[in-house]
């Protein structure tokens, strides 16, 4: 069994994606806002189907700010997680998430430093694919294998502690839950979510250093 790329099997979540980042791209540099990237590592903790590792991107854009809505951000998540259990043998497991979420996030600064803690919420879209044993009845047929793929809606809380190094770089770790909704094919996927990204930003500066 192997484990394939998202792009290949979920070519809608690469192209909705990249328009994303694209659009807030746009929203950036013609008006003037702010525009980050960062690249995260995630480990996932979910409900039956054992501990996902991977990684992705987020972009993160402070378009609200434009409407009096200030430490909130626009925020766009693409990352893959997978794992395997019982590489090459008979009864192999195998298991590959890709979550595609849009959402915000809001930066309550700790007693005027550098450090925030962030909490947000973001919705979207996940595809999954599982491949295990085929089972009929209480037996498993090592013999075939059963596939099963989809797209289901998606929706992730976390909170963060965020250090805005200085003004191009941050960095930060967080906690959080996460879930596939309303596909009892891929229910086993929710559980928690911990996430280490390292951030460069782009346009504008970071708040919490110089910014007014």
């Amino acid at each position: 069994m192997r484990v394939h790329s998202p792009f290949k099997h979920g070519l809608f979540s690469g192209i909705f994606f990249t328009l994303t980042a694209f659009l807030l791209c746009i929203l950036s540099f013609d008006l003037n806002a702010g525009f980050s990237g960062s690249l995260i590592g995630n480990q996932l903790l979910t409900k039956d189907e054992g501990t996902l590792y991977g990684g992705g991107i987020n972009i993160r854009n402070d378009f609200p700010k434009k409407f009096g809505l200030r430490n909130t951000f626009i925020t766009a998540d693409l990352f893959a997680a997978a794992n395997r259990e019982n590489k090459g043998e008979h009864d192999e497991v195998t298991r590959f998430y890709a979550p595609l979420s849009v959402g915000l996030e809001y930066r309550f600064q700790l007693f005027r430093t550098n450090f925030y803690i962030v909490p947000s919420f973001s919705a979207g879209a996940a595809y999954f694919k599982l491949m295990k044993p085929k089972k009929f009845g209480y037996f498993y047929d090592y013999s075939q294998t059963d596939t099963q793929t989809g797209i289901a809606p998606y929706a992730a809380a976390n909170a963060s502690i965020l250090w805005i190094a200085s003004q191009k770089y941050m960095f930060s770790i967080s906690a959080g839950y996460e879930s596939p909704l309303f596909s009892s094919k891929a229910k086993g996927l929710k559980g928690f979510m911990f996430t280490a990204s390292i951030g460069y930003n782009f346009s504008g500066i970071n708040r919490g250093v110089g910014y007014d």
